[in-house]
């Protein structure tokens, strides 16, 4: 153990041995409050990251530490391919003013998985990780409290000399203001009229209230549903899969959502990459990245399904009315898959609902790069290297490319927790932006696809 992490350890177990961690009240005789840390995970790269935490504290502004929030060690995910919300529960949280979120990551306790589904233990440069707060924040006893934790960029996990992969966390803490949360599981406690009480059981078990606003899109495994009927069909324990945002008052207000089959209808969910297209079927083949729910009898490393499309309702992200045909479908593109039950037969499935989450294949190779300008009145954006990522068109480094959009260029931007499509007008400059399309000259493309979000 490197020195760094006993100074951590010692004040921290130190108070956690003189305070128990099912007490409602705190060492300082106030009252702790329900907390949970509710992780966004959407910042995925090449890699979905999961890390065990040993020790979770809050540290003063003195340098002193909470006791242990965690009742035993658990493990989180940082990043998913699906941006899918999770969560740890806090044991208790005692009021007072804090600095920092510390972490004590459990030895040999980051864990990365490709996109084949292979996992491979990641070393970090230290298993100490100290987060700090924008500003102090003054935390108070009763009420709901939460943290959101994320990645502050996409996390980059690099090979050193001896070929282990090394992660450098660079984390950042929302200390509950709003917060994303996607595809989170809320579970119903209590319904009386629109009034819908619950706990967000994939988000350490926070309880919350659930606001279904008038645009929300609502389904069941039946098919959408209006809101008044979805309501009235709600009871107690019933599970939704729920896209929105966590606000400070402990009210998530859907955006999207969907209740889960009961008993033998539920279903199951996964999100991968699609490798093959078998029109003759109807049917493709997808490298899953993610187990979302179900999917009973899949193992490690992650397989690729045959999933059979006659029948399914096949839309685009963002999109969930819209009906396509089996010619949407292209190699490269990124899905989530949803099929009735958990049975998996010979390796196949026949899907219920298929979402086309990202259109890279259909549209030919990605370039990156940053936004440095828009001109309306020619259609054009001109873009630049993003960083110190090299900017590439067709195979070749440019130090710079004009992206021309044309009436049928299909241009959409990131937002949480999912994407809309935009005009031309929408694109700002500094814009992260992602575009494919036809190569027709070193550095000028014509835009098949664009996607855009505000770069962080």
């Amino acid at each position: 153990m490197n020195h760094r992490i006993a100074l951590f350890l010692a004040p921290s177990l130190a108070l956690v041995a003189g305070c128990s961690s099912s007490s409602r009240r705190s060492a300082d005789g106030g009252l702790a409050a329900p907390a949970a840390i509710v992780v966004d995970t959407s910042r995925a790269g090449t890699y979905g990251l999961d890390a065990r935490i040993d020790v979770l504290a809050l540290e003063r502004g003195d340098g002193s530490f909470t006791p242990n929030l965690l009742s035993g060690s658990a493990t989180v995910a940082i990043a998913r391919p699906s941006g899918t919300s999770d969560g740890l529960a806090l044991a208790e949280l005692p009021p007072g003013v804090y600095v920092a979120l510390r972490l004590l990551l459990a030895e040999d306790g980051v864990v990365a998985t490709d996109a084949q589904g292979r996992r491979e233990t990641v070393a970090v440069a230290s298993r100490d990780v100290r987060v700090a707060f924008a500003r102090p924040v003054d935390w108070q006893g009763g009420g709901i409290r939460w943290l959101g934790l994320q990645s502050v960029a996409e996390p980059e996990l690099q090979r050193d000399a001896s070929g282990r992969l090394v992660w450098m966390p660079h984390l950042a803490v929302r200390p509950g203001d709003l917060q994303p949360v996607t595809r989170a599981v809320f579970t119903v406690t209590a319904v009386q009229g629109e009034e819908v009480s619950g706990v967000l059981a994939s988000c350490g078990r926070l309880p919350v209230r659930a606001r279904f606003h008038e645009d929300c899109v609502l389904s069941d495994d039946g098919g959408p549903r209006d809101r008044g009927g979805f309501l009235r069909d709600l009871r107690g324990n019933d599970e939704i899969e729920c896209d929105g945002t966590l606000a400070h008052d402990g009210v998530v207000h859907v955006r999207r959502a969907h209740r889960r089959g009961r008993g033998p209808s539920a279903s199951s969910k996964i999100h991968g990459d699609v490798v093959e297209l078998r029109p003759a079927v109807p049917a493709i083949a997808v490298q899953v990245r993610e187990v979302v729910r179900g999917g009973a009898g899949i193992g490690s490393p992650l397989p690729v399904l045959v999933v059979h499309t006659a029948g399914a309702k096949i839309h685009r992200s963002g999109f969930p009315q819209e009906r396509l045909g089996f010619e949407a479908f292209a190699v490269g593109q990124v899905v989530e898959v949803e099929w009735r039950g958990g049975a998996i037969v010979r390796g196949t499935v026949a899907a219920h609902e298929v979402e086309i989450e990202d259109e890279r294949g259909r549209f030919g190779p990605e370039s990156e790069g940053r936004v440095d300008a828009v001109d309306l009145q020619a259609g054009t954006i001109r873009v630049v290297p993003r960083g110190d990522d090299p900017l590439v068109v067709g195979g070749r480094r440019v130090p710079h490319v004009l992206v021309v959009v044309t009436p049928s260029t299909v241009i959409v931007r990131d937002h949480a927790p999912g994407r809309r499509s935009i005009a031309l007008a929408e694109v700002a400059a500094r814009d992260r932006i992602w575009f494919w399309g036809r190569v027709v000259e070193p550095q000028k493309v014509e835009a098949s696809a664009i996607r855009v979000r505000a770069d962080r």
